[in-house]
């Protein structure tokens, strides 16, 4: 019976593979053109073979570079393309007045790809103004350069069928090429991109260069393909009582960036268990990973444990215990249902739930001081204030401050300004190095990157609280023992509440 299952499954996968060949997109290289355009990335009537590996629109303040993975996990990399988005993050600012760099990665999901067309790197390419805006506008109230944006898009073969209804029956086929290509040569090319991210001078210890690695559906699968064991590693270096690395030890920041951040992330719950069994022990943690979902996102809380059904007809599985919460519904969980369900949808490995300010969440109210980020002028198209420029920047630093006291504390309520990450109940341990929140619908809504611009607005402006309070992933120092305080690392603040070093990197 087994034998004949196994044979059912295989002819019906390798008929969608067959129905899927009729109208495949094209394999070759979207952009071989080494020249940066000052205008759009790919004008209209451009052969995509000739359009450009990347662009920085003059006096814009951001740059935005494309490197292409073929199915098998290789660069397409004719003429060098890797190479040449690579020395463009290396070299840095290339107009003056600029010092520093923030440079931004992202991996794009299924049905997408490097087309000049393209929803999400037009998405991604806003983005970047956005930010480029924001930091432009922040370095003048602060009276210092602006850090040049740097985008990196990861595009892969998202997708591989032209028709309509027979797209969607590359659900597997996709979802195997996105953890092929994180398994492969995405390794490589984010850690040469950290490094070149965090090369070259910066502003000042409390205004550095920062790396952001963003992937969205599956390309958070090859995201997390490519940096979970890297993740694991630190994790595993770090002292287990969660005191600060020793001063010989090279582990003062995260080996991978400053921050990890998945959006509707399509892979399965059970990849995470290794890395919950590793943090658990750990305390005083800053999330080095972040994984958000919407609530409404039926792509990975319906499809996906639909496709994944099949996989797991003929696997064994067994009850196991919870790593991460406790209580009679969550201590313990089958291991089918976390191999079937998304990880944003698996109740058992939920955190927190991130809401909007006065949403009805009475927990959740508008934190005033942080509601002065510029995204909110930025997207309105109305400038920011000009006056207290100074008192604006301390509000902004005090607030910080105390969102890193509470979560030093154990608060189960953190406020970002504009929305709040609430706890879920039952947790373990109250500092985490992973992250896995469960977004309301008016934060974000459904599974598409491409939202409104008030959730846009919202979910920026989070972020731009949040990567600064996630930034390093460092280890908390512990309260002092006698009289020699333990140092923390130059930063991050000391777990008494008092600063032992310079005050905490803010900016994003």
């Amino acid at each position: 019976m087994r034998i004949r299952l196994e044979k059912a499954s295989k002819g019906i996968l390798m008929g969608f593979s067959l129905l899927t060949l009729i109208g495949c997109t094209t394999t070759s290289q979207y952009r071989t053109d080494q020249i940066y355009s000052p205008g759009n990335d790919c004008p209209a009537g451009t052969d995509p073979a000739q359009c450009p590996i990347g662009f920085a629109p003059t006096g814009q303040g951001f740059r935005l570079g494309v490197i292409e993975f073929d199915d098998q996990g290789e660069l397409l990399d004719q003429p060098p393309e890797f190479s040449f988005v690579m020395g463009d993050v290396q070299n840095g600012p290339q107009e003056p007045g600029y010092q520093g760099k923030l440079v931004v990665l992202f991996a794009h999901g299924w049905f997408e790809n490097a087309a000049p067309q393209n929803e999400n790197l037009a998405l991604f390419r806003t983005m970047l103004a956005i930010m480029a805006k924001d930091e432009k506008a922040v370095a003048a109230q602060e009276s210092r350069p602006a850090r040049m944006v740097q985008g990196v898009f990861l595009a892969w073969r998202g997708a591989n069928s032209y028709f309509p209804v027979l797209k969607y029956l590359t659900f597997w086929n996709r979802k195997d090429t996105a953890q092929r290509i994180g398994e492969r040569r995405a390794s490589e090319v984010i850690l040469s991109l950290r490094a070149a991210a965090y090369s070259g001078s910066t502003i000042s210890d409390e205004v550095p260069n920062r790396f952001i690695v963003m992937g969205h559906s599956f390309g958070g699968a090859l995201v997390y393909s490519a940096t979970s064991q890297l993740i694991a590693n630190h994790i595993l270096q770090s002292p287990p009582d969660g005191s600060a690395p020793p001063q010989s030890s090279t582990v003062s920041r995260a080996p991978l960036a400053d921050a990890v951040i998945l959006f509707n992330p399509a892979f399965e719950a059970a990849r995470v268990s290794h890395l919950l069994d590793t943090a658990g022990p750990l305390q005083r943690r800053l999330p080095t990973l972040s994984i958000f979902t919407s609530k409404t996102d039926r792509a990975t809380g319906w499809a996906f444990p639909a496709a994944r059904f099949i996989n797991t007809l003929l696997e064994a599985y067994r009850d196991v215990t919870n790593p991460l919460k406790t209580g009679p519904d969550q201590a313990k969980f089958s291991q089918r249902t976390a191999d079937t369900l998304t990880i944003g949808h698996f109740s058992p490995y939920l955190t927190h739930t991130l809401v909007k300010a006065d949403s009805g969440n009475s927990q959740c109210s508008v934190h005033p001081a942080l509601l002065t980020h510029s995204y909110a002028h930025v997207t309105s198209g109305t400038p920011p204030v000009e006056a207290g420029q100074q008192s604006t920047s301390n509000a902004i630093d005090a607030a910080q401050t105390q969102l890193m006291n509470e979560y030093e504390n154990h608060a189960d309520v953190l406020n970002f300004g504009e929305t709040c990450l609430v706890k879920q109940g039952g947790l373990v341990n109250d500092q985490l190095a992973v992250f896995n929140v469960a977004m309301d619908s008016d934060i974000w809504d459904g599974h598409t990157i491409e939202q409104t611009e008030d959730r846009r607005k919202l979910i920026l402006g989070f972020l731009e609280h949040f990567v600064p309070f996630a930034a390093t992933g460092d280890v908390i120092p512990p309260a002092p023992v006698g009289a020699e305080a333990v140092q923390a690392p130059p930063g991050v603040r000391s777990i008494t509440g008092t600063s032992t070093q310079p005050r905490r990197r803010r900016r994003f």
